[in-house]
């Protein structure tokens, strides 16, 4: 082995004891000392150095909300540091407990703690989402499904719950509004004894509960199974059961209970700047002709200047999404290409058949669907106040626009060069970025109600209404919505629906009559569907082909039903794009 010189040392003094007493001959190091001895002198000192780092990381409980399996990359790594915003953006300090619904009257300390500061921008949703993740990594080490957001609520300490409209604010106004003078000696100024070390002058802190539905998380996991009734070992009891609760593992020993702490801590560099490419787009909208109810796509005329980044920051099973930031535009959005069309094709973005013009075709499909639903939900609104039904109003279908790429493509495009601006430029679904936080109330082919609150319940009825009033020809598939500010209350966006048809032609997903028949079969009427006579009124019944024949169409009388028929008519051609 060549001679490697003097050894490197840390400078600390276990590190040069070590060094030392490893030597051959008495006196320093760096006098003397054969190759061999240097070589393994160096290797026991880097390995008593790695040993002492990972003593130290462990210690860190930061480091809980990085699951085992996550990549320690550098974006994690910068996400974790700033706390899910901008650098030296201001932030908040967070601690958190857990509280089942089983178990009301205490947090759950085997489930954890802890505690971690977050940008004030970031979404409370996210937020709930983020601390969420952090639970199922202790809550997967006894249960095989994890916690899902729609299985849990933000609490304050205490089992506080929030004021209305509050829970879609973004961290920061949360903080002002709940440290007001009228609201701070309740919520922020008592916080309990293991979060009090935290307290430090003029730097915000929150003490929140993560309040867990057990009985809708059992609900929505045993729901093929044959009893899915609550084991009687997870009902509240009056007395102090000396069973551990079935929401941690059994057979795990039981610990001495000790005052619990929180600690925060790690720092990391400087954030690596994102890149970027310019982008020139035209837009289509789309809208529903009010004579006949059939969507009509519209050219603009402006074109829109912009960025995107050149990777996407999420993905899904068919399409990736990108950030967006438009010039003439304040707000913050988000663009959306496809990178497969069916089950079969490779989930590697890199490796995407998708052509340009089959983009565009099932692009045009998606801000139909997009139109269709805001169109039903607001015939569906009406019926509700004609009924004078009490439904969760506070719905909205995204507003989403197509945005076709000109001139020199982006590199997030996926396209070489743009030779002919009408057939060559990709086109993107874009709409205004929200909390990732995602609540589902429908699968493709799976319709079975999961929750029974108002808001579900609403989501239920309205796809019930859908497929009487599109004259049995339309089902709404894979519903789900961003939990976000609508009219400056807490609300619920709707995105990416699916829909299945007679004709199965609609867009991706459209899975035709086995489509339909899956959501019959599923579908369950509750309280709101039952009140607004929708079992009555709308059989869960595929119409037999007679009833349905164009003979026997000419004869019907020209209702509002027969005008959202031929809205939800996905076998006819849309109509002809038509300049504003």
């Amino acid at each position: 082995m060549p001679d490697t010189g003097p050894v490197q040392t840390c400078n600390a003094r276990e590190c040069k004891a070590h060094a030392q007493a490893t030597s051959d001959t008495p006196g320093p190091l760096e006098a003397s000392s054969s190759a061999n001895s240097i070589s393994a002198s160096i290797s026991e000192a880097n390995q008593a150095r790695a040993l002492a780092t990972a003593g130290r990381l462990k210690n860190l409980n930061q480091m809980k909300n990085i699951g085992p399996t996550t990549p320690l990359t550098t974006d994690v790594l910068l996400s974790h540091e700033h706390g899910g915003g901008a650098p030296g953006e201001p932030k908040t300090m967070v601690a958190w407990n857990v509280r089942f619904s089983n178990q009301p009257k205490r947090v759950d300390d085997n489930i954890g703690n802890a505690a971690r500061k977050f940008a004030n921008s970031l979404p409370m949703p996210d937020l709930l989402k983020i601390l969420l993740d952090t639970v199922n990594v202790e809550w997967t080490r006894s249960h095989s499904t994890p916690l899902a957001v729609e299985d849990a609520s933000i609490r304050f300490h205490g089992n506080r719950v929030l004021e209305p409209n509050t829970m879609t604010l973004n961290l920061g106004h949360f903080y002002t509004h709940y440290s007001s003078p009228s609201n701070a000696a309740i919520y922020v100024e008592n916080p309990p004894k293991n979060c009090q070390h935290l307290r430090k002058k003029n730097s915000p802190l929150l003490c929140l509960e993560i309040y867990i539905d057990y009985e809708s998380w059992f609900c929505r996991t045993h729901e093929d199974s044959e009893n899915n009734s609550l084991p009687v070992t997870t009902k509240p009891s009056r007395k102090r059961s000396r069973v551990e609760s079935t929401t941690v593992a059994s057979t795990r020993a039981k610990q001495t209970r000790k005052s619990t702490t929180f600690s925060s801590g790690f720092t990391l560099g400087k954030a690596i700047p994102t890149a970027r490419s310019a982008v020139f787009l035209k837009i289509v909208t789309c809208s529903m002709n009010v004579e006949n109810a059939r969507p009509q796509l519209h050219k603009g005329a402006e074109v829109l200047k912009g960025m995107i980044h050149d990777q996407p920051f999420a993905k899904g099973l068919m399409k990736a999404v990108f950030d967006l930031e438009l010039v003439s535009k304040a707000d913050t959005y988000v663009g959306k290409r496809f990178f497969r069309l069916d089950d079969e094709a490779s989930l590697d973005l890199a490796s995407s058949t998708v052509t340009v013009a089959d983009n565009k075709i099932h692009m045009e499909a998606e801000l139909v669907r997009s139109a269709w639903g805001s169109w039903f939900l607001a015939e569906f609104f009406a019926r509700c106040e004609k009924s004078d039904i009490a439904i969760y109003r506070n719905i909205a279908f995204a507003d989403v626009f197509l945005a076709k790429e000109t001139e020199t493509p982006s590199i997030a495009s996926g396209v070489g060069i743009i030779i002919d601006e009408e057939e060559d430029g990709i086109t993107w679904l874009v709409e205004k970025k929200r909390s990732t936080s995602v609540l589902k109330f429908s699968g493709t082919l799976s319709h079975k109600p999961q929750r029974r609150d108002q808001l579900s319940q609403t989501i239920y009825a309205f796809a019930h209404f859908v497929w009487g009033y599109s004259n049995n020809t339309l089902v709404f598939a894979d519903i789900q919505g961003t939990p976000t500010r609508l009219d400056g209350k807490d609300g619920l966006v709707l995105f990416d629906i699916m829909t299945h048809t007679v004709d199965g032609d609609s867009g991706v997903g459209d899975c035709g009559k086995e489509g339909i028949e899956t959501f019959l079969d599923d579908h369950q009427c509750l309280d709101i569907c039952k009140r607004l006579c929708l079992p009555d009124s709308i059989p869960l019944t595929l119409p037999s082909t007679k009833s349905v024949s164009s003979h026997a169409k000419q004869k019907r009388r020209k209702t509002d039903r027969d005008i959202a028929a031929s809205a939800a008519s996905s076998g006819e051609e849309f109509d002809e794009l038509s300049e504003e």
